[in-house]
């Protein structure tokens, strides 16, 4: 039987709001091997901010196109199925994680940015497919930290002082809200419907996991890897701030 500590989290992460239909409608399209460019498109379109995202992108440097790209259409084939829904995938979960609660601390939220920018930059480096979707799972790949920051707040508080004392931060974790957040990444990761690569890198980005027994296919396998990778290093950079990512700030003694 769950602990209550554990008990609460589970509960909370159930309750919280599925992700928009749009959203979803998306994943749905994108599994079907007989949709179009233009079906995708038409989704995308109803949603503003994230029309605008997949614009902007798609005019970037990333896709270095000198004419510009004026539709959603031609956004889509320049970009892919994969890398646009996993944009809709970070623009919506944050979104609803941050209305559940206090913001969560910057600290965390560079982190992430930087494990999905080094995630992109070592996926470019290593000419794996798509590096655009490694940026984006490298962004959600702590959202189970976040989940567990927005959700027990008062927890959240005493983490500094728990981490201190227990150097296995998934055991501290543990210790401290009955679940780790690999776990809560996991259960939201599914609860959320996202696509099979992106939660084993979310339930599986720190070295020695592996995958609970089932072997992800390459290009799955990949994505954990170089995730995990990017995220390892990064912590290894400054273990002072960023020993597994502080739920709260440190107050200087």
């Amino acid at each position: 039987m769950a602990k209550p500590a554990a008990q609460r989290v589970l509960s909370r992460l159930d309750d919280l709001p599925p992700l928009p239909r749009n959203t979803m409608r998306l994943g749905e399209i994108i599994e079907d091997p007989a949709s179009t460019p233009l079906q995708l498109a038409q989704v995308i379109e109803q949603d503003a901010a994230l029309a605008a995202r997949v614009m902007r992108l798609a005019n970037s440097a990333y896709c270095a196109v000198s004419s510009g790209v004026d539709n959603l259409e031609r956004a889509v084939c320049l970009l892919g199925f994969s890398t646009i829904h996993h944009i809709a995938l970070c623009l919506q979960s944050l979104q609803i994680l941050g209305s559940q609660g206090p913001p969560p601390p910057e600290q965390l939220m560079e982190h992430s940015l930087q494990v999905a920018c080094a995630s992109q930059l070592l996926a470019e480096r290593l000419k794996l497919p798509l590096p655009q979707r490694f940026f984006a799972a490298g962004l959600l790949h702590d959202i189970g930290r976040l989940a567990l920051y927005v959700l027990e707040p008062e927890q959240a508080h005493n983490w500094p002082e728990r981490a201190e004392q227990e150097p296995d931060r998934l055991l501290a974790e543990r210790q401290l809200f009955g679940i780790d957040h690999l776990e809560a990444g996991r259960l939201l990761a599914g609860k959320w419907k996202y696509p099979r690569a992106l939660l084993g890198a979310i339930a599986n980005h720190h070295p020695g996991l592996d995958g609970g027994g089932t072997e992800p296919a390459v290009a799955d396998r990949q994505l954990q890897q170089v995730v995990c990778v990017a995220d390892n290093w990064l912590r290894q950079l400054d273990r002072s701030s960023l020993p597994g990512v502080a739920f709260a700030p440190r107050t200087k003694p």
